[in-house]
């Protein structure tokens, strides 16, 4: 590795504040849309001491890794050309690397460090007090301090009655959060640093306010799974693509008309309107998801 290499930490990863240590994790969901997943660690949290953190964080894309040995006054710890080694191990590395310190083992995700793309400063440590971190500092405990994510249950009202479901719906009188109270969560979500909150139910678009909570959402770059088994509209598709939603899941059980009823309680119409919204989705170019339960009333081969 050659010393006056410019690099900088994968955009997929973020250090997030974990009050005692850093936690190395996902950056938020709706950066990772654009970044190929073959080239990050996903579904991750790993504990890393601060001063390893702020090492790291010092690729920013402004510095060469020289001026990266510099600032770390590693002179008498190691030469430079041991330094640029040991950087090329976690630079575009298509494996995860491990090494052991004194104070434990850290983890480095795949393709943690790469060239620099020339899209500009960016300071993974922005908003961390390493010193505070090290006066009551943690490395060793596995439950997170502050989450990385969360989901919302924001409705529980849904298009069908499946045979199925967990949910107990025989209570009317629960009370749903209001939106202003999502929004304020988002908010709060945003400053202590969660990457990614999730969306739960009941069915995603019978959420009345279901396209200004997706815009909120993409507000503080948050990238909701949605899923559904409610039939699209025309209407109900615009709104999909004017929001910039990129992909909807479908909860399709069966294509037979009989199982559906018997399953969801649905009208025989049912799938003939859920067939109609799959055209309007991918004449939009929404990328869809089936996915079925399988049960004792569509456990056949047969149509």
């Amino acid at each position: 590795m050659n010393k006056d290499s410019i690099l900088q930490i994968n955009r997929a990863y973020k250090f997030h504040n974990d009050l005692h240590r850093i936690i190395v994790t996902n950056n938020n969901s709706l950066l990772l849309r654009n970044i190929d997943e073959s080239k990050y660690q996903s579904g991750f949290s790993w504990v890393m001491h601060p001063l390893v953190a702020y090492g790291l964080g010092l690729f920013n894309g402004q510095r060469t890794i020289a001026d990266v040995y510099g600032i770390l006054n590693l002179e008498n710890r190691c030469s430079l050309d041991n330094f640029c080694d040991l950087v090329s191990k976690i630079t575009d590395n298509p494996e995860c690397f491990y090494m052991s310190l004194s104070f434990g083992k850290i983890e480095i995700p795949k393709f943690f460090l790469s060239q620099y793309d020339n899209r500009g400063y960016r300071d993974i440590m922005e908003g961390i007090n390493i010193n505070q971190m090290l006066k009551n500092l943690d490395v060793e405990s596995h439950r997170l301090y502050v989450p990385t994510n969360y989901t919302i249950m924001n409705t529980i009202a849904c298009y069908t009655d499946c045979v199925y479901c967990y949910a107990d719906r025989s209570h009317s009188s629960c009370k749903s959060l209001s939106f202003q109270r999502i929004l304020e969560l988002l908010e709060e979500s945003s400053a202590i640093g969660i990457n990614a909150v999730d969306i739960d139910g009941g069915d995603f678009f019978m959420y009345p306010q279901w396209y200004e909570l997706v815009l909120a959402m993409h507000q503080y770059e948050y990238d909701p799974y949605i899923s559904t088994k409610m039939p699209l509209t025309e209407s109900i598709v615009e709104k999909i693509v004017s929001a910039d939603i990129k992909q909807v899941q479908l909860s399709l059980d069966s294509t037979n008309v009989a199982e559906l009823g018997k399953m969801l309680h649905v009208e025989e119409s049912y799938f003939k309107k859920i067939k109609k919204g799959m055209d309007l989705l991918e004449l939009n170019g929404i990328d869809m998801i089936i996915k079925p339960v399988i049960t004792k009333y569509n456990d056949s081969t047969k149509g």
